[in-house]
């Protein structure tokens, strides 16, 4: 599956243009890592803005989360508590399992799971999710988030501790959820949000294939050009 250059844009434009309660566009941009946010930015040029560390674009403060769920969780948490009228937007890079997403291609998140949330069990090999044994992280382990009328493709996403770099693991976290997308931030940077009662947006390209690391088909570069794409019309 592809999208159009023309698309990803009209797309993007849609999904920045959730008004707040005031009539007035509010969004802040987050990115997980500072290795993407040094690509997708082209900028090296790092600081910090009310103890946030981030960089600016077009005037933007982009705020780095940190990679994985307890740094995206603090820092939307930290940040929502002195920016409450703020549509969060995470970007980023993220995988995808095999026969799903093609690389390179865009996309925005529906619902995010904690898949990883879970026991594992062999023979045969099976997921059962805290939430199935009586200790949910949230209502089914999964978490929706805000998704404007876009024609952007549209997937579900797990978010993960362990990388799924085995074929048996991949299947598995895919089975589990019928998610497409695996990421390590994004269920928990909803989750944060919800705390606040603020739904949050999330796009992401996917960079690579889950399962056996040889056979990944890594293409970051493609990846950071489709997302470079979408912000030039910032």
């Amino acid at each position: 599956m592809s999208i159009s250059r023309g698309a990803a844009h009209a797309c993007l434009a849609a999904t920045l243009s959730v008004a707040n309660p005031y009539g007035f566009l509010m969004y802040s941009i987050f990115v997980p890592s500072e290795r993407e946010a040094e690509a997708i930015f082209e900028s090296d040029s790092f600081t910090t803005q009310d103890g946030f560390k981030g960089l600016y674009y077009k005037d933007q403060f982009v705020t780095v989360t940190g990679v994985g769920k307890v740094n995206a969780a603090i820092t939307l948490a930290r940040y929502l508590s002195s920016h409450p009228s703020s549509t969060p937007l995470l970007i980023g890079i993220a995988g995808a399992y095999k026969g799903t997403i093609d690389v390179g291609t865009v996309c925005a998140i529906d619902y995010d799971h904690f898949v990883d949330e879970a026991l594992y069990t062999q023979n045969p090999p099976k997921i059962t999710g805290t939430h199935e044994i009586g200790f949910p992280i949230c209502p089914e382990n999964r978490i929706k988030l805000a998704l404007p009328s876009i024609e952007l493709p549209i997937y579900s996403a797990n978010t993960v501790s362990m990388l799924s770099s085995t074929d048996e693991l991949a299947e598995l976290y895919h089975k589990k959820t019928g998610a497409a997308v695996e990421s390590m931030e994004g269920a928990a940077f909803a989750l944060a949000a919800a705390n606040f009662n603020v739904q949050v947006a999330q796009i992401r390209a996917i960079s690579n294939y889950c399962g056996e690391r040889s056979a990944q088909q890594w293409n970051i570069k493609k990846a950071i050009r489709a997302i470079q794409d979408i912000l030039r019309i910032l």
